[in-house]
């Protein structure tokens, strides 16, 4: 159906596929017209969308300003989660989830995982430490170490005291406090060099 200002095609809903062929593949653009799908470079896609390219560039997205993809639950019962680039500095890249349930990660969001513009990484932080290739912030910053081949578990940890614990056991190995106290086995180290037994 043809009108001054649109074209609709297959305006009766009926099971029919709609193909266009370019001078090298035969299925440029493929819509199946029974299981509502839209396929680019197939015949049968899996997906709302399936982009399949033989070989290449699959995807490029193009802008004079943020270039986005977002990722939204249409019920927004959930916070949301979207990809950005130079959207806080330039040559920067994040991964963003927003600040509430159905709210829009980039523009109402905040960057879980940050590049800046030299390759060094911010998980919670956009700020990143010159000196630093992994900057990690959080009000309990820490890592924690899983062995599957052991079953040994470990975590670094730091707040006002640094830290290394024994996950597994549920034993604390080593920290250095705010003056600078080093123990080993203790918790309350009392000179630069504190030691018990682990045990």
């Amino acid at each position: 159906i043809c009108s001054a200002s649109s074209m609709v095609i297959n305006e009766d809903s009926i099971d029919f596929d709609f193909r266009v062929e370019s001078n090298g593949n035969a299925n440029m653009l493929f819509v199946d017209g029974g299981n509502d799908r839209v396929g680019i470079g197939t015949s049968s896609p899996s997906a709302k969308l399936e982009l399949n390219v033989p070989t290449g560039d699959g995807l490029l997205i193009g802008s004079a300003d943020i270039a986005t993809i977002k990722m939204k639950n249409v019920g927004g019962s959930v916070k949301n989660w979207g990809f950005a680039t130079t959207n806080l500095a330039a040559s920067d890249f994040g991964i963003y989830q927003s600040n509430s349930n159905g709210g829009d990660p980039i523009t109402a969001g905040s960057p879980k995982i940050y590049f800046n513009g030299s390759g060094k990484v911010g998980i919670g932080a956009t700020s990143i430490d010159s000196d630093s290739l992994v900057h990690l912030k959080s009000n309990i910053p820490n890592i924690f170490f899983e062995d599957t081949d052991d079953n040994q578990d470990w975590r670094l940890e730091a707040t006002s005291v640094f830290k290394l614990q024994d996950v597994t056991r549920g034993a604390e190995v080593f920290r250095i406090d705010s003056s600078g106290n080093f123990g080993i086995g203790q918790t309350s180290p009392y000179s630069h060099a504190s030691f018990s037994s682990l045990s």
